[in-house]
């Protein structure tokens, strides 16, 4: 396990001198300082536009470091042969493959610990802070499920093919509950029945849209705590499925 905790932090410190990373958290920083400006247009509606965008900029970052991380990252260690240096040494596959997603988790749990502070600093912290994690920790959980889900593609796809497919089911994902509105309304069972497969294939990102004004004030008071274990047992799942793929691939 050392070794694992080794990888992880040679990949965080690696992947901080990335360019798109240092890009992306720019824009971040932006996109927060334009919702508290335009809250400042709307004195009644500062703080509910506050919260949104501030969610809306920190899930677009954080879930596309996700994308951008697992789709890039393995394919960049086989072109720079630097996986077959560590593989030669007393470093299994697995170990390379979990210590690679989580040094880019590591990165993204830094990038949502700074996103977090910053926007409670803004909101002036009058929402209760233990509302307020049960919110954003849903960001942390949805980008630790498509870094799975993109490592796992990336595994046996070239990076664009990991990024689109990976994209596709963050999609699907968000939007299961609309599918089946969708079926329903085309009265044929065949889309009815696919829509309810579809509820359980892809992962129910759509349940953990609890980022509001009226969760964070204790209106809505319940937790998804089922989609959260729902989206931890997809990630091991998914995770596995990269490992299975990864020991097999050859790397030459």
């Amino acid at each position: 396990m050392s070794r694992v905790w080794v990888l992880a932090r040679l990949t965080c410190v690696e992947l901080i001198r990335n360019r798109f990373v240092v890009v992306l958290g720019f824009v971040a920083a932006l996109l927060l300082i334009l919702s508290s400006f335009l809250g400042t247009l709307s004195l009644d509606e500062q703080t509910r536009l506050l919260v949104h965008l501030g969610f809306a900029s920190f899930q677009l970052t954080l879930v596309g470091l996700a994308l951008f991380l697992g789709s890039w990252m393995l394919q960049t260690e086989i072109e720079r042969q630097t996986c077959l240096l560590v593989l030669s040494r007393p470093v299994s596959r697995w170990e390379f493959l979990l210590g690679k997603w989580a040094g880019a988790l590591a990165l993204i749990a830094f990038f949502w610990v700074v996103c977090g502070l910053l926007h409670l600093t803004l909101l002036g912290f009058q929402f209760p802070v233990g509302r307020y994690l049960q919110a954003h920790i849903t960001l942390l959980l949805e980008s630790m499920t498509v870094l799975s889900l993109a490592v796992f593609f990336a595994s046996f796809l070239r990076p664009l093919l990991a990024l689109a497919a990976s994209f596709a089911f963050l999609l699907a994902g968000h939007w299961r509950e609309d599918l089946r509105f969708f079926a329903k309304r085309s009265r044929s069972v065949f889309f009815e029945q696919a829509a309810d497969v579809s509820a359980w294939i892809f992962p129910p990102f759509d349940r953990l849209e609890i980022r509001s004004v009226h969760y964070l004030s204790g209106s809505e008071a319940v937790f998804p705590a089922w989609s959260v274990t729902h989206l931890l047992f997809w990630s091991t799942l998914l995770l596995f499925l990269a490992g299975l793929v990864w020991r097999k691939r050859d790397l030459v």
